[in-house]
Parts: structure tokens; C-alpha cells; sequence
């Protein structure tokens, strides 16, 4: 008798997990297609540069995560959609759009894909998103063109390695009044 009071609830049970579960002919649902996540730079302490300098003297192997600290001279939007900033040590010196790509050129260069854009309104080129950190907009050939702002906050770019550049950036920080870096 105590089986049969222990087997009832057991059947119960099973039979109402069968009853909820669809029929394998019934279960294909459509899926959206997404894409693949992008992958989180972590870079290690000898990868972290607190000076443009340090990033392009260091010369990390490609893929290398990297994270990167200073003033965005230029940046414009990228023909795919995308975004490139052009980020240097100092902006003391910088009166000019000359100015501004004489020191770029030195400086690292940094691409935040579409795909990133998309999931982080708040990197898109526009006067609350990135602009804010820009000295100059720049043409499609990376020239500096128009100022935007004389002074600018620090950014720390993380990402990927590829030379001088980091490509794809995948987290923007930026330094607030009191020192604070702040995500982006």
C-alpha cells in the first residue's frame, strides 16, 4: 500500500512534465540568427598603458588585450558605420587641425565596430556619445577638420591589439572632474 501512495504522485508528476512538454514535431521554432558575441578584452597588468607612448613603444603581438589611456584628438565615423578615434598623450599643444594630425600620427589609433556600436548607444558619434571626447571631427580620410571642444576628458580604450591601433575597442572609460574613471 505505501508504494502504491509513493507510485500515484510520481506518475502524477510524470505525467504532467509529458503533458507540458511539446511534441518534437511541434518544438522547431524559428531562431533568431544573432551574432556572435564579441570577445572581452581582459588585459593583464603589462598590458594596461597610462601613456599612448608606452602603447606604440610596446609593440603587443596582434589579439593581445590591451587597454590604453589618453586624450581623443580626432575621431570621425568609419564607412561601414563604424568609428575611429585617434587618441594621444596631450592636448597641451594642439591649436590647430594640423596640429591635431601631426600629433595623431603618433598617437594610437582606435575602431569601435558597428556591431559594438549597436549594443552601446552611448559610443555612438554624437554630441552625448563620443563627440564629447573628441578635439576634432575628421574626414573620411582620418584629417583633422572642424574643432569640437579645446579641452577634453582622458579616455582608457580596452580592446585588441593590432599594431598601434586597438581594433576592435570594447569598453570606453572615461576620467570624471574628480579622477574617477567612469564606463562609458
Amino acid at each position: 500500500m505505501n508504494r502504491i501512495l509513493w507510485a500515484v504522485p510520481a506518475l502524477i508528476a510524470a505525467a504532467a512534465f509529458t503533458y507540458s512538454q511539446p511534441a518534437h514535431s511541434q518544438s522547431k521554432k524559428k531562431t533568431k540568427a544573432t551574432a556572435p558575441a564579441a570577445p572581452i578584452a581582459n588585459p593583464k597588468q603589462e598590458n594596461q598603458f597610462v601613456t599612448v607612448d608606452e602603447f606604440v613603444k610596446g609593440k603587443r603581438a596582434p589579439k593581445t588585450p590591451v587597454s590604453v589611456e589618453g586624450y581623443a584628438v580626432a575621431g570621425n565615423r568609419l564607412m561601414d558605420g563604424g568609428l575611429h578615434i585617434v587618441v594621444v598623450d596631450s592636448i597641451d599643444h594642439v591649436l590647430s587641425p594640423t596640429d591635431a594630425d601631426n600629433f595623431g600620427r603618433g598617437g594610437a589609433h582606435g575602431t569601435i565596430t558597428p556591431s559594438l556600436l549597436a549594443k552601446h548607444a552611448s559610443w555612438q558619434w554624437t554630441p552625448k556619445g563620443m563627440q564629447r571626447f573628441g578635439m576634432y571631427t575628421a574626414n573620411g580620410a582620418g584629417k583633422a577638420q572642424k574643432m569640437m571642444h579645446d579641452t577634453v576628458a582622458k579616455v582608457r580604450l580596452t580592446g585588441f591589439a593590432t599594431g598601434r591601433a586597438i581594433n576592435p575597442v570594447t569598453k570606453v572609460e572615461y576620467q570624471d572632474d574628480s579622477g574617477e574613471w567612469k564606463t562609458l
